[in-house]
């Protein structure tokens, strides 16, 4: 399973940084994602996205349950 975390600027960093190591104990693969490759968060922690969206507009539809 693989989970996408979307980080935006001004994220909070704990929890961004607990789901992601809560997601590694379960042996989920987190993977990061931004409008942009560095993002800050609200404590000023600068923060390098794995993946960058180059879109004006991110629209999620939905989602699939087990």
């Amino acid at each position: 399973m693989k989970v996408l975390l979307f980080l935006a600027q001004g994220f909070e960093t704990m929890e961004a940084s607990v789901f992601v190591d809560i997601m590694g104990w379960a042996g989920v693969d987190a993977v990061t994602c931004a409008l942009r490759k560095t993002v800050t968060s609200t404590f000023g922690v600068s923060v390098n996205a794995e993946w960058v969206i180059y879109y004006n507009v991110l629209y999620c539809s939905g989602f699939s349950q087990r």
